[in-house]
């Protein structure tokens, strides 16, 4: 399955259908077009105090490991 932005939006109506549970998990993640993986994501990252946690994460590497970008020189 392509990848494909969602809005914060999109993710909170995903959260409140499933609070609602009118529909199964399955069901639903079918419905907005998510894996099961992406929806328990979702569900484990919201938290309600803070609307923010419904905005997209970094998917880079935030700490680099010591020396990854040291130039190795072969020529001694």
């Amino acid at each position: 399955m392509p990848w494909t932005e969602t809005r914060p939006m999109q993710r909170l109506d995903f959260i409140r259908a499933c609070h609602a549970g009118t529909d199964s998990f399955s069901a639903l993640c079918r419905l907005f077009g998510i894996s099961r993986k992406t929806g328990y994501k979702w569900l484990q990252r919201f938290d309600p105090s803070d609307l923010s946690s419904l905005s997209l994460t970094c998917r880079a590497h935030h700490a680099l490991t010591p020396g990854r970008f040291l130039m190795r020189s072969s020529d001694t």
